[in-house]
Order: structure tokens, then sequence, then C-alpha cells
């Protein structure tokens, strides 16, 4: 092979050597654009290092060209010997060396945090296969508790609706309706019951007389209902043992009673009390004794007009103060007149922007546009909103002989 030969034989293999590590630069710069890889210590050194043996195998194309020599850095002269052998070779093979000295370490370092996040991930699918099982088996747990409150919900609601008065009910003259909408519903294996602490009464006493009782047991659901079992309870059992005695006097029922009940509910210190209004009706006479005790104030419809009675006075609640002296007031009835009685939730409404408040005012203008009948006087409470506990109403009618 001649010389000329030679020398275009170095030039094609040089020329391929340097257009092979240019091609790796572009790639190497390119790779940079949206990743992590510049991010990582010592990859710019490891750039820099191939930037340098790009810079190498360029400038050692240069000494098969002898006429460059007059430029001292590049053709066959030693300032280009110098520059491609130490600053060159020696130089990029220094950066490349200490960059991936650098760099190496956070590569090991991804991996075992790689291997580690394997691990992580299989230890992580068994926790959370261990975790929905105990997740089930909690919700197994609080599906079987609420089973079970519902259950006795049902019960306190069964053992109640005994003592519910009926919804329409005559002695004489005197014709009593009663409504009661309870808040809590509660249903067990396709039954549904309602639940709350309002009570109405109506039990005849003999045959010229008649108890009326409304009341309002503290508490929501099953504490409310509680109490008003209760009371239902203790109610029913000193009548039973009044009736059959002889000269039998109403304010005297009316007061024994009040402190049976305060008794009972002292017992529970606070905790559980319990608002009522009750009434005997001489069925002959139309006249009323009542002994109130906490309850909203009971109103007279009289010819149209809306008046108060039975609010001179009221004794202490049973169950939240100590025992009062009772006090036994009286009402003649007209007829044609008619007593509507009432717990706290007949006027105690959430408006249609979640506002509570109290609309008596509302609920008395009712009671004369409904002339007293329960379901109208129902339908306009709704008007002003939803109820915010239980309702319980009584109207009393003293009809035409």
């Amino acid at each position: 092979m001649s010389l000329q030969e030679h020398c275009f034989s170095d030039v094609v293999i040089e020329s391929a050597r340097a257009l092979l590590v240019a091609v790796l630069l572009v790639i190497l710069t390119l790779s940079r654009r949206g990743k992590n890889i510049p991010k990582l210590r010592g990859w710019r050194t490891i750039l820099s290092g191939f930037y340098l043996l790009f810079f190498t195998f360029v400038i050692d194309i240069t000494d098969n060209f002898p006429e460059l020599s007059r430029f001292v850095v590049v053709g066959d002269t030693p300032v280009q010997s110098f520059l491609e052998k130490v600053v060159g070779y020696i130089g990029s093979l220094l950066f490349i060396t200490f960059g991936f000295l650098l760099w190496l370490p956070r590569v090991v370092e991804g991996e075992e945090a790689r291997k580690e996040l394997e691990l992580l991930n299989e230890s992580l699918e068994e926790k959370v296969i261990e975790r929905t099982q105990k997740l089930t088996e909690s919700l197994r747990a609080v599906r079987q508790l609420r089973e079970q409150q519902e259950a006795d919900y049902y019960l306190v609601s069964r053992l109640l609706s005994p003592f519910q008065a009926p919804e329409t009910n005559r002695f004489g003259v005197f014709h009593i309706d009663t409504l009661l909408v309870q808040k809590k519903l509660v249903e067990l294996k396709g039954r549904a019951a309602a639940l709350g602490g309002d009570l109405n009464l109506v039990i005849p006493l003999g045959a010229t007389r008649v108890f009326v009782m409304n009341a309002d047991a503290m508490g929501k659901s099953l504490q409310g209902a509680s109490g008003a079992l209760l009371l239902a309870a203790l109610v029913r059992s000193h009548l039973e043992s009044v009736t059959s005695a002889e000269n039998m006097q109403p304010d005297k029922v009316l007061m024994d009673l009040y402190y049976s009940i305060v008794r009972l509910f002292s017992a529970f210190s606070g905790a559980m009390t319990v608002a009522y209004l009750s009434l005997i009706l001489e069925v002959e006479s139309g006249q009323i004794a009542a002994l109130q005790a906490g309850n909203p104030d009971a109103l007279l419809l009289r010819d149209k007009t809306v008046t108060t009675v039975f609010a001179e006075y009221s004794c202490a609640v049973p169950g939240s103060e100590n025992p009062d002296r009772a006090v036994v007031q009286t009402l003649q009835m007209n007829p044609g007149d008619a007593i509507i009685l009432g717990s706290d939730g007949r006027s105690d409404r959430r408006t249609p922007q979640e506002i509570p408040g109290s609309f008596e005012d509302e609920f008395r203008f009712a009671v004369r546009e409904c002339n007293g009948d329960l379901n109208c006087l129902f339908g306009s409470m709704m008007c002003y909103g939803e109820s915010t506990d239980d309702v319980s109403l009584v109207r009393i009618m003293y009809e035409q002989a």
C-alpha cells in the first residue's frame, strides 16, 4: 500500500471514529430533555469527557494534512500532539472515569431502591389483602351491631305501641282525636315501626270520666322511647288502682300521679325527664281538671278564637328538679269548644334554608284556620319546614248534645 493510500485510509477511519462519537454525543444530549438523567450526580462530568474525546478525535484527523501545520494547534505539530494525547485522551479519560465514579453509586442505589420497592409492593399487596379482610370483618361486626340495635329499637317500639291512644275516640259528648309522628323509623325483617319519646294516652276511668295525657320524654330514639314506656306503664298502673275507688276525686288523682312520676324520674338524677299535660274529663258535665308539667300550653278554640288555657301554673318537669307543689286547674267547656294539646315538636321546625326555629305563632294561626282538625294542622305545619322533633297532637272536641 502506498503512503498516499495509507494516509487516506487513516483519514477515513479517524473520521468514522469522530462521527460515531458525534452521534453518541447527540444521543446523550437529546436524552437530557424531559428526563432525570442530568439530575444524577456525575452525569455532566461524563458528558464533558465525551465532548473532550470528540475534540481529540477531530484534531487527530488534522495530523494527516501537513499543510495545516502553519496553524500550530492543528496539523502535524508538537502543540497538536500535546492537545491530542495529553489534553484530549488523558483529559477525556479522567473526566469519564471521575464522572462514572460519581454516577455509578447513584445507579447502584437506584437499583437497590428498585428492589426494595418491589419487595415493598409485594408486602404492600399482602398488607392490603390483610387490611381488606380486617375491614370486612369490622363491617360485618358493625352490621351485626346495627341489626341488634334495630332489633332493640323495634322491640321498644312494639312495647310502647299498645299504650298509644287510637287516632279516634268517643266518650259521650267528647270526641278525642290524636296524631303521632315519630322521627325515628326502624325496620326489622321487612316490618316497619316508628320510635320516639312522644306519648298520647286516652284511658276511660269508669263510665263518667276519661283520662287524657300528652307527654314528651327527653332524648331521641331509644332514650326518649324508654322514658315514654316507663311513663305509660306507671300511668296505666296508677289509674287501674284508682278507677275502682269510690268517690274518686279528679284533682287528687292528678296530684298523686304527678308525685309518683316525680319519684320515678328522680331516680335517674336528671338523665331522663318528661314534660306532660294530663287531664280528666267529666263526660256528663264537660268540666276538665288539668295538671300542667312543662308541656307547651294547651290551646282553646272557641268561636273561631284561639286562647291559651292551663298556663297559669306549670309544675316542675319530673326528673329535672325537686318535687314541686302540684296544682290542678279546671276549665268548663262549652258545646262546640275544642282543646288542642301538643308537644314542643308542634312548633319546632327547620326551614328550607336549613334554619331551625320556633313557629308557635304560626301554629296558633293554623289551629284557627283548620278549626282544630289535626291532619289539616299537621299539613300546615309542614309548610313552614321540616320538623326537628317528634310531633304529638291531641284534639278534645266537646260536641253539641
